[in-house]
């Protein structure tokens, strides 16, 4: 499910960026249908998230991206959207026909609350493997150290402080990735499932334009 909201999260801010956007949306292929997690089993899945430490969503997130997906589909794939020659369709074609038909429209300010979000994201996680990165070579220095004075008749309790502080920091880096990745996976995924969410509805508006996204994932236009 989640390589599927991604998809749906870049076509969301693909199609707010202006004149390309329907050539992008036409990107990376989903997974196929038998990859992706039937709907009877959505409300079990989402349900583990409850008991997940530091889960990437919450359980209403996940029951509204499966709605979402579930909402997809079913556009996809409703005969009334189906015309003859489908199938025979170019890349080129396909593209056409959904910029005739309008295209799908994000709000702005949901886009803008995603990109925010990603940013927010990245940074987080930069700081967090930069701080990794400085343990590393703490450690590496006291391991150091350690070795030396077990040279000595102090090796001993040199190598158990030495290991008393790695547990130190690591717990003490466990504490702040959680502290500030927590947060910012929460904004990114609160963006992205109402970008997906938009998506759904348009495309239960328009099932034409369902199919004709389902049409270029099968050919992997681009």
């Amino acid at each position: 499910m989640r390589r599927f909201v991604l998809f749906a999260a870049a076509a969301a801010l693909a199609l707010a960026t202006g004149t390309h956007a329907s050539a992008q949306l036409f990107g990376p292929k989903r997974p196929p249908a038998q990859q992706q997690q039937q709907p009877t089993d959505m409300a079990a899945t989402c349900a583990q998230l409850k008991s997940m430490p530091n889960s990437p969503m919450t359980y209403d997130q996940c029951i509204q991206m499966a709605a979402s997906q579930q909402a997809m589909q079913a556009a996809q794939n409703d005969p009334s959207a189906m015309r003859p020659g489908d199938e025979a369709m170019t890349c080129d074609q396909i593209k056409a026909e959904f910029a005739a038909n309008g295209g799908l429209n994000v709000d702005k300010t949901q886009v803008a609350q995603a990109q925010t979000a990603g940013q927010n994201l990245i940074a987080a996680n930069n700081q967090v493997e930069a701080d990794a990165r400085a343990m590393q070579a703490r450690e590496s220095a006291t391991d150091a150290a350690a070795a030396a004075a077990g040279m000595t008749p102090f090796g001993g309790p040199a190598a158990a402080a030495a290991q008393a502080q790695s547990v130190a920091d690591q717990a003490a880096l466990n504490a702040e990735a959680k502290q500030k990745l927590g947060p910012a996976q929460q904004q990114a995924m609160a963006a992205t499932t109402n970008m997906t969410s938009n998506i759904a509805a348009q495309m239960q508006a328009n099932p034409r334009q369902a199919r004709l996204v389902s049409l270029a994932e099968q050919k992997n236009c681009r």
